[in-house]
């Protein structure tokens, strides 16, 4: 079950920008894709076959201006704010392509979280996803 961190505020999957009609990926989001897969490609010697399991928690650094209280409460309850789950979730699951496992396809389960801390990371656990409860 690896399990790795990627230092840096969490990337959001992000639309095609455009010149024209010459479409690109934006520098942002490809530099985070790049990053994943350099953390990433240690764990995997090869990438998973069969169903995945990919869990990401997005952690977003505390503003420093907040004071203690505001921290305190921030820290108790979720990431409430933008980057949305799921683009977070999307821009891992296929910056992982081709080192993790052979195609995002495989990932059947996907588990998303946005929580404040102390530090701006994004910590990724792939696992072999457990069989489903037989169908009576």
């Amino acid at each position: 079950m690896p399990t790795f961190t990627i230092n840096g505020p969490p990337v959001p999957f992000a639309r095609a920008g455009a010149n024209g009609k010459r479409r690109f990926t934006p520098p942002k989001q490809k530099a985070a894709m790049t990053a994943i897969r350099y953390v990433a490609k240690p764990h995997f010697p090869k990438p998973m076959e069969g169903a995945i399991r990919l869990t990401v928690v997005a952690t977003f650094a505390l503003p420093a201006s907040a004071s203690r209280a505001e921290k305190a409460r921030r820290l108790a309850s979720g990431h409430t704010q933008k980057p949305d789950a799921d683009n977070i979730g999307k821009l891992v699951k296929d910056a992982l392509n081709d080192v993790a496992y052979y195609d995002d396809a495989q990932v059947s389960e996907l588990i998303v979280r946005k929580v404040w801390g102390h530090a701006a990371q994004t910590q990724v656990t792939v696992e072999p996803c457990p069989a489903p409860p037989a169908v009576p």
